[in-house]
C-alpha cells in the first residue's frame, strides 16, 4: 500500500512538472499482463527447451524470483525448437523476456 502511495506521489509531481508518465511495473508484470491465452516457451541460453505450455500464473514483483505456473499443451506437436518459435514470433505479435541472471529466454506468443 505504501509503495502505491509513493508511486502516486511521484507520478503527480511529474505531471505537475510537465514530465511524461512512467510505468512502475516490473518487466515480469508487464510481460505477463494480458487477459488473452498466452502460449509460453522457456529456453535456456543454449536455446534448449526447458518447458512450454499455456501461462496460468506468475509470482508477483514482490518476490525476487521468476516463477510461472504453466498448463501443459495437449499435443506434443506444440513443443517447438527455439528456431521454430523465433520464426512464429516474427509473424505475430509476441514478446521475449530475457533473464540474464537465470539464463532463460521466455517467448510469449499471445
Amino acid at each position: 500500500m505504501f509503495k502505491k502511495f509513493i508511486n502516486w506521489l511521484i507520478l503527480r509531481a511529474r505531471n505537475r512538472s510537465g514530465l511524461p508518465d512512467f510505468d512502475v511495473k516490473s518487466a515480469q508484470e508487464f510481460f505477463f499482463n494480458s487477459n488473452e491465452p498466452q502460449r509460453v516457451y522457456i529456453y535456456d541460453f543454449d536455446n534448449k527447451l526447458i518447458d512450454c505450455g499455456y501461462f496460468y500464473y506468475s509470482a508477483g514483483s514482490d518476490f525476487d524470483e521468476l516463477s510461472q505456473v504453466l498448463i501443459p499443451f495437449e499435443k506434443s506437436e506444440e513443443e517447438k525448437s527455439y528456431l521454430e518459435v523465433k520464426r512464429l514470433a516474427r509473424k505475430q505479435s509476441s514478446q521475449m523476456l530475457i533473464d540474464s541472471d537465470r539464463q532463460v529466454k521466455i517467448f510469449n506468443l499471445s
